[in-house]
């Protein structure tokens, strides 16, 4: 949501949740311990994981999985105290604000209101991993990156979203499933495989030319709301949503930003040889439910990708996914003849076209 929707005691009270994340993991363990009885016997079964690059369309999945009712989620209700979303939603029941939609921060038409879903899954990762956050770039994870103490808050979490959407929504079906939208996963696909094997991993694609002067078009617009609002650039800060503007930090997937030729998030070339990297590691990830989304193809032939996707997904009700056919946009068309005849433009279509032969 953009920054205008808080007011000046919404965002004291942000400060205050995530001056330091400790509070916020005594308060889930206290969470955990009062209602540990109503969780107990939840499991936690095919999760799906929606992840790619930003403005690969990865919101609009996670929007639309989100309304089928068998899949629970973050929204923005569960700001500013993300890690205990049982105990926030208890407490926070008698001052709620109704929801009206708006358009978010990035001013490309998505309307989001406090019941819309969100990514908040990357506080958990933050809060546990702080080494792999430095100062000018996000480490990528691999299989050996293990922690008890991390993959047992992560499940208790994801129970506890489970559960409370189950008892929100008791026709919602026999197995109530989490969701998550996260695009910093791109970075750590294997392990999300060796933690969850029966996971579901949905990577939407677009045409890489388009994809990237949307990346570079959102950096620049974010560099501008980051100066004139403080509270917009710690607001992505503290979800560890470094993707554009000031908080921008890449995912330095192989080391390639210590390679090659120094370049800015001002040029075509840097946002380029990002989405090389990006798409590599997914080219080169575990293929057992890893499914990838050709945005172009779901756009011209949307009833077919979907009925696809939620086959794929196993859905209990796959009309509620391919009902929605109708909220596919074609993107602008950008060429960027310049560099599809450079050895890195050359790269990039080697990599497009073999995803897209992957893609459902």
């Amino acid at each position: 949501m953009s920054a205008e929707a808080y007011s000046r005691l919404d965002r004291l009270l942000h400060h205050v949740a995530f001056a330091g994340l400790g509070m916020q993991r005594a308060l889930a363990d206290i969470e955990d311990r009062v209602f540990a009885r109503e969780f107990a016997d939840l499991t936690i079964e095919r999760p799906v994981f929606v992840t790619s690059l930003p403005r690969a369309g990865t919101t609009l999945f996670l929007e639309m999985l989100a309304r089928c009712p068998e899949f629970a989620t973050h929204s923005y209700r569960d700001m500013p105290f993300v890690l205990c979303p049982v105990l926030w939603d208890r407490l926070s029941r008698g001052w709620r604000k109704s929801t009206s939609l708006k358009e978010r921060a990035h001013g490309d038409g998505v309307l989001v209101g406090y019941d819309s879903p969100e990514a908040f899954e990357e506080v958990i990762w933050k809060a546990f991993w702080p080494r792999k956050y430095a100062a000018d770039r996000v480490l990528p994870f691999t299989c050996e990156d293990r922690d008890a103490e991390f993959e047992e808050f992560l499940r208790a979490h994801m129970r506890k979203l489970v559960g409370r959407h189950a008892k929100a929504h008791p026709r919602a079906g026999s197995a109530i499933r989490y969701l998550s939208k996260n695009n910093a996963l791109i970075g750590r696909l294997d392990l999300v495989r060796t933690l969850f094997p029966d996971a579901h991993i949905v990577v939407p694609v677009r045409n890489p030319w388009a994809h990237v002067a949307s990346l570079k078009r959102q950096h620049a617009r974010f560099l501008k709301l980051h100066a004139e609002d403080r509270f917009s650039r710690r607001y992505m800060e503290w979800l560890g949503h470094y993707e554009f503007g000031a908080t921008l930090r890449p995912i330095d997937f192989d080391g390639w930003l210590d390679e090659g030729e120094c370049l800015e998030p001002t040029e075509d070339r840097f946002w380029l040889r990002y989405w090389v990297k990006a798409y590599e590691a997914v080219l080169g990830a575990q293929p057992d439910r890893l499914h990838i989304v050709d945005y172009e193809l779901a756009c011209t032939e949307p009833a077919r990708v979907l009925d696809t996707l939620a086959a794929a997904l196993e859905l209990e009700n796959p009309t509620s996914l391919t009902v929605q056919a109708d909220r596919f946009r074609s993107p602008t068309f950008h060429d960027m003849a310049e560099e599809r005849t450079s050895p890195l433009g050359r790269r990039v279509l080697e990599i497009y076209e073999a995803l897209r032969k992957r893609a459902l």
